[in-house]
């Protein structure tokens, strides 16, 4: 036999009742609390701990605070499973990793030129 229940939607629940039901456990009103702890616990144990070895910056000032940053991010896909989305942050990460160090060598150097324009200008 097929549930009573309507869906979300409207449209009739395609699934079996359960023995001496009208209704599929989805939608069996005495199934209604253990439902609710099943999705609890279902939650529970998909939760991924987070790393302990790298911690996130409290405000992002310096460009140190952008490598904690990067940092936290891979020792957090370290847990997770190699997916496609997965290889994809870790290339965005490996990109903004990048351009991190080729801006603040681009700094560095234009600190460098502009503390030697001064010394010739105050030495001249």
């Amino acid at each position: 036999m097929k549930c009573e229940a309507k869906t979300r939607d409207g449209r009739p629940c395609k699934m079996g009742t359960l023995k001496g039901s009208r209704f599929c456990y989805t939608h069996s009103p005495e199934n209604a609390e253990q439902r609710f702890k099943s999705r609890s616990l279902g939650g529970k144990a998909k939760r991924t701990p987070h790393n302990e070895r790298v911690s996130l910056p409290r405000q992002i000032r310096t460009v140190d605070d952008l490598y904690q940053m990067i940092d936290y991010a891979v020792a957090e896909l370290e847990q997770h499973d190699n997916t496609i989305l997965a290889l994809r942050v870790q290339v965005n990460l490996i990109d903004a990793a990048v351009k991190i160090v080729q801006a603040h060598d681009i700094e560095r150097r234009l600190t460098a030129l502009e503390e030697r324009a001064n010394e010739h200008i105050y030495a001249g």
